[in-house]
């Protein structure tokens, strides 16, 4: 995450409002928290369990939203 201009690592009960959490496919990321994307290339959450969409979602400016639990299937980015 990133805290007060400081780039450091944190467990999930350790995220703070006004964090901004990187994350990426490659590491298979599980959202945490709910959020808003901040920036991002090709990102696309797994949504299914929440909502049964059986597609992963694409996120960008129009359909910012990051549910917690979902996973991250393709892309990376930041998020608040």
């Amino acid at each position: 995450i990133l805290r007060d201009g400081t780039q450091m690592q944190v467990t999930d009960e350790h995220i703070c409002v006004g964090d901004i959490m990187s994350f990426n496919a490659h590491l298979a990321a599980i959202i945490s928290c709910d959020g808003i994307l901040l920036s991002g290339q090709d990102v696309k959450c797994d949504e299914s369990a929440l909502t049964g969409e059986p597609e992963p979602v694409l996120k960008s400016a129009e359909k910012p939203f990051m549910i917690s639990g979902t996973t991250v299937n393709a892309g990376k980015g930041t998020m608040l």
